[in-house]
């Protein structure tokens, strides 16, 4: 197992791996691009036996520049130092289970260690089930709210189809997940 910054070349197997879990069309080459070269976008991929089996990516932020996506949403925000928001996690279905995803989120959290930093991670809810909800709680990370519909208006901006809902809009909840570090 190997860890690796997100390049170019990553591009086609993590967006084929995307489809399968998120839904067709919900991450993009266009958004990939984003996480080269840009100290406040961060990306990793974990490959076994050169293949992409993993991915996750984080922006990194402060409480005055506050992911819009955050604005009401979370309200112990303000007068943070660093934010950092987990905007996805993905494991390729036949790795999953194995502890990837515990893995990619702690590599992440390591090697963007700042002062003060609380992170976030916007959580799909599918029924009962959050698949990404042992691999958090593993890296300490804990519940903070559940939002309902909060895919609904992305998704018919953007068009994408989620795996539970097809078509847009999708109607599917998060749950948001918070882990306040100290260094």
């Amino acid at each position: 197992m190997i860890f690796t910054a997100l390049s170019s070349p990553h591009f086609k197997e993590i967006i084929a791996i995307a489809n399968q879990v998120l839904g067709k069309g919900f991450l993009t080459s266009t958004t990939l691009k984003e996480y080269i070269n840009n100290p406040n976008k961060k990306a990793l991929v974990v490959l076994m036996d050169q293949q992409v089996v993993g991915f996750i990516n984080i922006d990194l932020t402060s409480s005055q520049q506050r992911p819009s996506v955050l604005l009401n949403e979370v309200d112990d925000l303000n007068g943070l130092l660093n934010i950092a928001l987990i905007k996805q996690v993905i494991v390729l279905p036949s790795y999953q289970k194995k502890g990837f995803g515990k893995q990619l989120i702690q590599k992440i959290i390591e090697q963007n260690q700042l002062d003060n930093t609380t992170y976030l991670c916007i959580a799909w809810k599918t029924g009962n089930n959050i698949p990404i909800k042992k691999a958090l709680i593993h890296n300490g990370f804990n519940v903070e709210k559940e939002i309902s519909n909060y895919w609904f208006s992305d998704s018919l901006q953007y068009q994408y189809h989620c795996l539970v809902c097809g078509a847009p809009p999708c109607k599917c909840n998060a749950v948001v997940f918070v882990r306040n570090t100290t260094f």
